[in-house]
């Protein structure tokens, strides 16, 4: 989605975006619907369209739990990508899609729940009834971008409490719900992060937020009109991940950051964590990085200028035009024939009796 000079979109954990239907643009908001993956991880995605000497903070909600946010550091051109929450120095928690708990009461020990694959804790909170305004924010993935000074770099960060997830909802009150939940899936190992104190700008945030759904249910709700087809597997090992096609050509490669927020109010200040993954083509396969590299070449031979009578070690090679050289024919000179006696006139003129 693009709002302003922002842009931002769901991929998969391998790098596939998500396609969005049906965007609906208001003052400062954003919404449209993605389809949803059961039993996989996803990434949030986004960048500036025009890079700014503010940074760009992204505070993110799933499911309307807040689980941390990120942040794009000031005239940073390379989107960002927020894989997961952090759960310690060097761990975390991939944002993943999940199956909704449905319940009637909850259960009185920490369990997973019933028919779900994102875990659950005490803490969780249930929704009961129907008239839950929380029922509002089910099933969607909410991004809230503001543009902020990134007033210091922080060398060490206090570990903050997991955020909890929504926790099971009454059958009752999921008439509207399609199965499929949005949250944090199971700790697993990451590399250590670097973070950040924000202070808001003052202006106004911009909201985007992609409501998800199982395939068949779009089709079903006439949201789309045929299968997108999207691929869970893996793409073969050494290959990179593409960006959308709209962004391909500003971006380069991507860094990662992880962080938790705090506060709602624009002139609150928060901690972000960054990862750095490694450039694109630090992923590639070296036969293929060879042929990239002969590729640039030009096919014409390399001219060795030599300057005297230097070795070998001193010769300046330059790539002539592209133009192949033209075959030239050498001929013997040969001198005229006849003589001349210096200070002799020699008359041009023509005889008209001629």
């Amino acid at each position: 989605m693009i709002q302003g000079m922002i842009s931002a979109w769901i991929t998969t954990e391998y790098g596939v975006t998500l396609p969005e239907f049906n965007a609906q643009h208001t003052e400062g908001r954003v919404d449209c619907w993605i389809p949803s993956l059961q039993g996989s991880n996803f990434c949030i995605n986004w960048h500036s369209l025009n890079p700014s000497s503010f940074g760009l903070r992204g505070d993110i909600w799933l499911d309307g739990v807040s689980v941390g946010g990120g942040l794009l550091l000031p005239n940073e051109s390379r989107g960002i990508k927020m894989t997961g929450h952090a759960a310690g120095n060097n761990a975390e928690r991939p944002y993943h899609f999940g199956k909704q708990q449905l319940t009637g009461k909850l259960p009185d020990l920490p369990t997973f729940g019933q028919g779900t694959d994102l875990p659950r804790s005490l803490d969780d909170e249930d929704i009961s009834s129907p008239d839950d305004p929380r029922l509002s924010e089910l099933n969607t993935i909410r991004l809230v971008l503001d543009w902020v000074y990134v007033t210091e770099e922080r060398i060490g960060h206090t570990p903050v409490a997991p955020p909890t997830n929504l926790g099971p909802i009454h059958e009752k009150a999921a008439k509207k719900a399609h199965g499929d939940a949005a949250g944090l899936g199971a700790v697993r190992p990451s590399v250590a992060r670097q973070w950040y104190t924000t202070q808001s700008i003052g202006m106004k945030k911009t909201v985007l937020v992609f409501h998800y759904a199982p395939e068949d249910w779009l089709m079903a709700k006439k949201i789309i009109s045929a299968p997108v087809n999207l691929k869970l597997r893996p793409p073969p090992p050494g290959l990179s991940s593409r960006p959308p096609k709209h962004e391909e050509k500003k971006r380069s490669d991507r860094i990662d950051w992880f962080g938790s927020s705090s506060g709602a109010s624009s002139s609150s200040s928060g901690s972000s964590r960054l990862l750095t993954t490694p450039s694109t083509s630090t992923n590639l396969p070296s036969n293929l990085l060879t042929m990239r590299k002969r590729a640039r070449q030009s096919e014409t031979p390399e001219l060795r200028i030599y300057n005297g009578d230097e070795s070998d070690d001193d010769i300046v090679e330059i790539n002539p035009s592209p133009k192949r050289p033209k075959n030239v024919k050498y001929e013997q000179f040969e001198p005229p024939a006849g003589s001349f006696v210096n200070g002799e006139v020699i008359d041009l003129t023509g005889d008209d009796s001629d």
